[in-house]
């Protein structure tokens, strides 16, 4: 075996010219290139500082990754190839160079993950049955079982839109599906769907159901073998007597307050033009239009104007439906100095004046709605003299505003119901309308619900709130 001689110098080395090496070079320190380097293999390194800072999505993301740049940088910019070029220019700012630059990506190795990762879903899928889905409820995912006002087409498995109940139970995976009726029922249907989509009712049977089938006689339970390509089971007819579905020996559901709910509301929708909903009410404001849920950290300042204060609070009172004309008087806080009011209408201050503490020695302040007004504002607080009653929880407890020019006393804000379904109420209020208080329920009434049934409603005897027994 020959030797290679080596020789060791322990200062430094200096060459006037060209050095030749024909092995392996090793840089323990920094090295100082002055002119070009030239490098005809493949260069190997985990961090590299180049001018080219690479691909963002957006100018602020390119600023935010390098927001102090050097002249020579430049970054390709947008959601897609060509990505727009911006440069560095002299003031040390990026800027678009109006060139675009485009990138070719392989995808081969990412292609061969996804189908990778889509194996690996489908083996889940495969190990996973609906039956091992269940929620404390009792319910199984989310929507399931469904109860819902509709049926389907017998023949065709088409969403008839009827107010039918039915009830949809996910099948995925699973042999044997067994249900139990509290009672004895007869003229059971039932399908099995290999596809079902809840917002658009998409229904496709299963390869070994081509209808709608109809169980004859009286049963208190049946069973069905679940076909293999099977995902959903169907029902309709005495659903509300179903007490509970057991798949492959495991129960799945069983009566519960939450699914006794759940049937209550296909039962209002369904019965939607013989009952009441908030939308058939017809509204009016009460004799107080001061609305305290619309005061704001808001200052009305001496010439009008509305900004926002962390000093001070005004009220903001919608009087669109009033005529121009009106008196309007208010009154009932503590505000403790000079406040202002300022009338607006689309936007705009129309008018606008002050008034002095209307708890001091003046009397509670009148004005009157100018032409084109549909908004009045007024101070109602100051933190600086936040000063109040003995046993007010805030400074405008007691705020009213009335029409009118005499202050009545204090009339908490309210809503009156004018009219249900279009037709008006006769009521005791002077304006012939009832206040929602003021109409009847007629419910039983209960301590604690203790004698009612789950999933009924019952008024509350001791706060008078209307409870649903849970």
């Amino acid at each position: 075996m020959s030797s290679v001689n080596t020789t060791h110098i322990d200062g430094d080395v200096s060459v006037g010219r060209n050095v030749a090496m024909g092995g392996n070079a090793t840089v323990q320190g920094n090295a100082t290139i002055a002119d070009d380097l030239i490098v005809r293999g493949k260069v190997k390194a985990d961090n590299i500082i180049t001018n080219n800072k690479g691909i963002f999505k957006t100018l602020a993301a390119l600023q935010a990754a390098y927001p102090n740049p050097k002249v020579g940088w430049f970054a390709g910019v947008g959601a897609g190839s060509p990505f727009d070029v911006y440069t560095v220019n002299s003031s040390g700012a990026w800027e678009a160079s109006g060139g675009t630059m485009e990138f070719d990506v392989d995808l081969t190795d990412i292609e061969g993950d996804i189908a990778e990762l889509q194996e690996d879903v489908e083996n889940i899928q495969g190990n996973i049955r609906s039956s091992d889905l269940v929620l404390a409820t009792g319910l199984l995912t989310s929507g399931f079982p469904a109860v819902m006002s509709g049926s389907i087409n017998y023949n065709t498995g088409a969403w008839t839109g009827s107010q039918e109940a039915c009830l949809i139970v996910p099948i995925i995976n699973c042999s044997k599906i067994y249900v139990t009726y509290s009672e004895a029922v007869s003229n059971i249907n039932r399908a099995f769907f290999k596809s079902f989509h809840a917002q658009t009712r998409t229904l496709t049977f299963s390869e070994s159901e081509s209808v709608v089938k109809s169980n004859a006689g009286s049963f208190t339970n049946v069973s069905y073998d679940i076909p293999d390509d099977a995902k959903y089971f169907y029902t309709s007819l005495n659903i509300d007597k179903i007490v509970s579905i057991t798949i492959d020996g495991k129960e799945v559901f069983a009566e519960t307050p939450a699914m006794r709910l759940l049937r209550s509301e296909f039962i209002i929708d369904s019965l939607s033009t013989q009952v009441i909903r908030s939308s058939d009410l017809v509204l009016a404001t009460g004799v107080n239009l001061a609305d305290k849920s619309n005061i704001a950290d808001r200052l009305v300042s001496n010439n009008g104007t509305i900004s926002e204060s962390s000093m001070w609070k005004s009220i903001a009172i919608d009087i669109s439906d009033i005529e121009t004309g009106t008196s309007l008087k208010f009154g009932g806080f503590y505000l403790g100095r000079s406040g202002y009011y300022s009338f607006f209408g689309s936007g705009s201050k129309i008018e606008s004046g002050i008034y002095s503490d209307p708890q001091g020695t003046t009397a509670p302040v009148t004005v009157t709605i100018p032409e084109g007004a549909d908004t009045l504002y007024f101070d109602v607080y100051c933190n600086q003299y936040d000063t109040k009653p003995s046993g007010w929880s805030t400074a405008y407890d007691e705020l009213i505003c009335v029409i009118g020019d005499e202050l009545p006393a204090y009339i908490p804000y309210q809503k009156k119901v004018v009219a249900i379904k279009g037709y008006p109420l006769i009521g005791q209020a002077s304006s012939g309308a009832n206040t929602v208080s003021g109409i009847v329920f007629d419910l039983p009434i209960s301590a604690n619900g203790g004698d009612i049934e789950t999933g009924y409603a019952y008024i509350n005897s001791s706060t008078g709130v209307i409870t649903v027994k849970l």
